[in-house]
């Protein structure tokens, strides 16, 4: 799969959200230089064909649409993902003007499908109204809409619900992600809201099968190690992410020691360090070799997991 050219054009948010990984602090930081980002996508067009711009809120960006019409006209990337919360979206004009600029692809985030849950999730009261009507928007002109959901002690009961909204919305699929444990929900040294793998997997489970019965195959997880759940392989996303984007989306990663028993370590992505910090490696079972190959040969069945051949999956890092 080819890499993607990352850039994040601001550090500003127009919502406060509780899970956010970046502190209050950060998201004070002022814009980034126009030309600057600029210089940024000429450089990088030589090596990436798609693009996927992140903030912050991109779309509260003043120079979006400039930049948008520099990188898909000027620079010539043949897909441009845009990363945003979608209220800005819940406008039709402010959709088009996206769309027209060059946007193929929205990810939006959606922490559940429980209205009031979720404005206090965010902290602005209308949040769920607007950013429904922005993935319809999206939907009406007939582009992508894939949905992010950061997991926590405040939706994960919820989750399975929200998949069955969001199948019924039509977006085009859903990621599940575990919460990275840092910044916006550290109190005393701790996130107050991070949810371990254990309390968590029953509800991701019944997800997952509330997806099946639907019909519905483009539910995936991310930020969780394989050995946790190893009949979900087939739909852990970070194993079709691009090798050379692996250094920006695991950079707060790691592996504990016990992971070097592991027969899937060499694929696996780990375990984010501030996760280990709050809850301990207890819940992690290294794989053993016949579980590595009972993995593989599963994912392999189903045809949706991007999986190296077993003795490459086999080998420790």
């Amino acid at each position: 799969m080819p890499a993607h050219y990352i850039v994040k054009l601001n550090s500003l948010c127009n919502l406060n959200c509780c899970f956010c990984a970046d502190s209050i602090e950060a998201r004070g930081v002022p814009d980034f230089k126009y030309d600057a980002l600029i210089k940024g996508l000429e450089r990088n067009r030589q090596l990436h064909d798609s693009l996927i711009i992140s903030g912050g809120e991109p779309t509260i960006y003043p120079n979006l649409l400039p930049f948008l019409h520099h990188a898909k006209k000027v620079c010539g990337y043949k897909r441009i993902s845009l990363t945003t919360n979608g209220v800005m979206l819940s406008s039709q004009k402010n959709a088009d003007a996206l769309i027209h600029a060059g946007v193929d692809a929205f990810l939006v985030s959606f922490s559940t499908s429980h209205e009031r849950m979720f404005d206090a999730i965010v902290k602005k009261e209308g949040s769920f109204q607007h950013t429904v009507q922005g993935i319809r928007n999206i939907k009406a002109r007939g582009k992508e809409a894939r949905i992010n959901s950061v997991l926590h002690k405040l939706n994960h009961k919820n989750v399975a619900n929200t998949v069955e909204f969001l199948i019924g919305l039509g977006v085009d699929s859903i990621q599940l992600s575990w919460m990275n444990p840092v910044g916006s929900s550290i109190v005393d040294g701790k996130s107050a809201i991070a949810v371990s793998y254990a309390e968590a997997l029953p509800f991701i489970r019944e997800a997952f099968e509330r997806a099946n019965r639907l019909g519905y195959s483009s539910l995936f997880i991310e930020n969780m190690p394989i050995c946790i759940a190893p009949e979900l392989t087939s739909r852990i996303s970070d194993l079709r992410k691009p090798a050379e984007n692996k250094g920006y989306y695991n950079a707060e990663k790691t592996k504990p020691e016990k992971c070097g028993a592991c027969a899937l370590a060499g694929i696996c992505d780990g375990v984010w360090k501030a996760y280990l910090a709050q809850f301990g490696d207890g819940e992690l079972n290294p794989v053993s070799s016949a579980g590595a190959e009972k993995v593989w040969k599963g994912a392999l069945s189903e045809g949706k997991c991007l999986l190296p051949p077993a003795e490459t999956a086999q080998q420790a890092p």
